[in-house]
């Protein structure tokens, strides 16, 4: 019984997590870098479940979160612009 509480203590604890917050992984294998070199910017203040802008090792991509309540790529890969400068000091 203690080890079946243990688990519903442990499943729960994940659901808590902002969703947001699951999007660096998922950035970094999709971008093919490193978790610390990703940037995750809130496109239009939309929020935890808003779309948010991805930028990592020169890329770029925007994830959406679907029905199912999961990150997904809406727009292609796409190389990060030149003539923006992005500083990772936030």
């Amino acid at each position: 019984m203690k080890t079946l509480f243990c688990l519903f203590a442990l499943l729960g604890a994940s659901g808590c997590m902002a969703r947001a917050a699951r999007i660096p992984a998922k950035a970094a294998v999709d971008l093919q870098c490193p978790e610390p070199q990703i940037k995750v910017i809130e496109v239009d203040n939309q929020g935890d479940t808003g779309p948010h802008r991805v930028i990592g090792c020169g890329k770029q991509v925007v994830y959406e979160l679907n029905n199912l309540g999961e990150w997904v790529v809406n727009e292609p890969i796409l190389k990060e612009p030149t003539h923006i400068k992005i500083t990772h000091d936030q």
